[in-house]
């Protein structure tokens, strides 16, 4: 998978050479280019015909949609290291759904709205926006959400988690911080182990939980998988 290679490219020692978080940057940047054309393309005449700077409302409005797109397209670089998720994924149009609110003003504020021209183009940005959020809220949760919950309610206050292939900030936020965790290594003492690899096993440790991604796609809905071992009394 071509975002597995990605991952291993950056993931690890090499995140700490200082060009390379600048690859999935580059890497990205085509997917924030689509989700503009998504809400935009339809009215790239319009826009290209609204005033930037010689008009101080417009000029707001353009910078506000210009800022967001620029701080989600550097974010999600950051955060993609730790989420773990493809480098082309629709959920990242959260990050600017609030441009695209300020986008769909600028088409609409001046335009003549009782053309037939205007309620084609807006009955297709409209229908666009409907697919993706389809698309987007129709997805079950990955898989690894399954272990967290069967964590969160066998674990007792005080417990060790050892964690492996996963990272610990989000097991914290989903499973909670009255746990302790710390990373797993072979032989590690604890009550549980929180694994991403399926297929380890774990003398000493029963199986309790797994959970498996159903609807994984290459690319767009990413695999997220894990499982609870219990330690044996």
């Amino acid at each position: 998978m071509a975002e597995q290679r990605v991952f291993r490219h950056l993931d690890g020692p090499g995140c700490r050479k200082p060009w390379r978080p600048w690859f999935i940057l580059v890497v990205r940047l085509p997917l924030y280019v689509a989700f503009f054309l998504l809400i935009g393309g339809l009215w790239v005449r319009e826009l290209r015909r609204l005033p930037r700077l010689s008009d101080e409302h417009y000029s707001g409005l353009w910078l506000a949609v210009g800022l967001t797109y620029l701080l989600a397209w550097i974010i999600s670089g950051i955060l993609w290291v730790h989420e773990r998720n493809p480098v082309y994924w629709l959920d990242q149009m959260r990050y600017v759904v609030v441009a695209n609110v300020l986008i769909v003003w600028l088409i609409v504020k001046d335009a003549d709205t009782e053309q037939r021209v205007f309620k084609r183009k807006f009955g297709g940005t409209l229908l666009v926006l409907l697919v993706m959020c389809l698309v987007v809220s129709a997805q079950p949760a990955p898989g690894v959400f399954d272990a967290y919950e069967r964590l969160r309610e066998d674990a007792r206050p005080g417990d060790v988690v050892a964690i492996e292939g996963l990272p610990r900030y989000e097991v914290m936020v989903n499973v909670g911080p009255h746990l302790t965790y710390v990373r797993y290594e072979p032989g590690v003492s604890a009550d549980y182990i929180l694994t991403s690899n399926l297929a380890a096993q774990y003398p000493g440790y029963a199986l309790l939980a797994s959970g498996h991604t159903t609807n994984a796609v290459d690319g767009v809905m990413p695999r997220f998988d894990a499982a609870v071992w219990q330690r044996v009394p």
